[in-house]
């Protein structure tokens, strides 16, 4: 399900009991915000799904590029955290006391109080296991570089090294500046071109094994679930399914149809605080095979 002018959230990877309901995260995932005038749009939307019925949210994605610096000066109500910054962001202006630790690769970029950028200094990605409420569990996030290249040595050692981690299970947000090869199979509707796809970005989406994987697009669509493979570093079967969605860049004009949403609202408890048994029964009637194999990429 989706949301823009109202805010459904996604329920359907979680049931509802009242464990879950004490660690479940109630997350908005916007699509790019890439200037002043968006930013507007963004903070009076966040605001108003915040007061709404599905309100409130524990944290605030963004996919894609936007403007940091515009952002940085709205009083946000939540963590935001920006999947890549138009601008440059300078680590020194960032750090408030000498126990900051916003140029430390194990943590994003901190920008202000409440806005954070998924990087760190020495790597434009990487994977974070991210806390956004006090008495909400944590999460585990993957951010990958635009043009990303799995082979490259930066890439091996802040993100392939994460994500094949003998103690790593899946990531429950991967966000990718381009869509993954094969995921075609798995979408429908116009505006599908596969031929823009990237092998890069389908191989780091097979060994991030999310549970949503977004990127920008020109267009709101949303996949059928979709396996994944099991984790490289043993043969542990994978239990929960993945889905890709894409959302626009936030903006005033032309207002937001059904075909051109640039926000989703998902509910889940996060895969470390989930069982096995948990995660079966959230797992989808139907589920298609994962779409980052050479089979699916029709490869003999």
């Amino acid at each position: 399900m989706y949301c823009d002018t109202v805010a459904t959230v996604d329920h359907a990877a979680t049931p509802c009991s009242s464990k879950m309901a004490s660690t479940k995260l109630k997350i908005l995932v916007f699509g790019a915000v890439p200037d002043a005038e968006s930013s507007q749009v963004f903070a009076s939307k966040l605001t108003t799904l915040q007061n709404g019925k599905a309100g409130p949210f524990d944290v605030v994605f963004c996919t894609g590029k936007s403007d940091s610096k515009s952002l940085a000066a709205i009083d946000l109500p939540v963590p935001v955290y920006l999947h890549d910054s138009l601008t440059k962001i300078e680590v020194s202006e960032t750090k408030n006391d000498e126990n900051d630790e916003s140029d430390d690769a194990s943590t994003p970029l901190k920008v202000t109080d409440k806005l954070f950028v998924l990087r760190s200094c020495d790597y434009d990605g990487g994977t974070w296991s991210i806390k956004p409420h006090p008495r909400k569990p944590e999460m585990v996030v993957t951010s990958c570089p635009q043009n990303c290249r799995v082979d490259s040595e930066s890439t091996k050692e802040y993100l392939v090294s994460k994500v094949t981690h003998a103690a790593y299970t899946g990531c429950d947000l991967l966000f990718t500046h381009e869509w993954p090869q094969g995921i075609h199979h798995c979408l429908s509707g116009p505006g599908v071109d596969e031929s823009l796809h990237s092998f890069d970005a389908a191989n780091l989406a097979m060994l991030a094994r999310s549970r949503y994987h977004f990127a920008p697009g020109t267009q709101f669509l949303q996949s059928t679930a979709f396996a994944h493979m099991a984790a490289v570093t043993n043969t542990v079967q994978t239990h929960h399914a993945g889905r890709f969605i894409t959302l626009t860049n936030v903006r005033k004009d032309p207002p937001p149809t059904k075909t051109t949403k640039f926000v989703h609202a998902i509910g889940i408890v996060p895969l470390q605080h989930s069982t096995v048994l948990e995660l079966q029964q959230q797992r989808p009637a139907v589920v298609k095979p994962c779409p980052f194999t050479d089979i699916s990429y029709e490869i003999v």
